[in-house]
């Protein structure tokens, strides 16, 4: 099932921000001559305060997944590769966890099993979800703009679906 949400900029910023404290972050996946929007912020894995920004000229994509979710984990899989290949042509890609905090204590240790190369952020209370997709159903994907406009958004999981948005974002990437 496709959902498409169509949700102004203002009212994504209107938001207060997770977790900011006004203190240095990280952003693993923008320099300051990439960075295109800042969005928000979360915690990653180890406690470190993110700022998740669009990458100017490219495409963004906000992947939301739990641990107990097993068509999550086969889409994260396949995004890793889309990630490698194509991060150096402007893709970045955040995976964002909406485990609650009876499983949340697995998140850091998943993530070290598994490799991830992006970057892996908590939100524990759904907050980041609820604003891209109203139900809170994961796996659901966003893909932002430069401008932090949704191009695609994307619920579920079944092969090939990575396949398809890596057609989609080769072409995007090459303009």
């Amino acid at each position: 099932m496709r959902i498409t949400l169509s949700i102004p900029l203002a009212l994504l910023l209107s938001v207060p921000l997770i977790a900011c404290d006004g203190g240095s972050t990280t952003n693993p996946g923008a320099s300051s001559s990439t960075a295109g929007v800042a969005l928000f912020r979360l915690a990653d894995v180890d406690g470190d305060e993110v700022e998740v920004t669009t990458v100017a000229g490219g495409r963004t994509i906000l992947a939301f997944w739990a641990t107990w979710c097993q068509p999550c984990q086969s889409e994260l899989t396949k995004l890793d590769g889309l990630y490698a290949d194509l991060a150096s042509r402007g893709l970045m890609i955040y995976a964002i966890n909406v485990d609650d905090p009876s499983t949340a204590s697995q998140v850091g240790s998943w993530v070290a099993r598994e490799g991830y190369r992006f970057p892996v952020l908590l939100d524990a209370e759904s907050q980041i979800l609820a604003r891209y997709h109203p139900r809170k159903e994961v796996p659901f994907y966003v893909v932002l703009d430069g401008d932090a406009r949704v191009v695609e958004d994307h619920q579920g999981y079944t092969p090939g679906d990575i396949d398809a948005l890596r057609t989609r974002l080769e072409q995007a990437l090459s303009q």
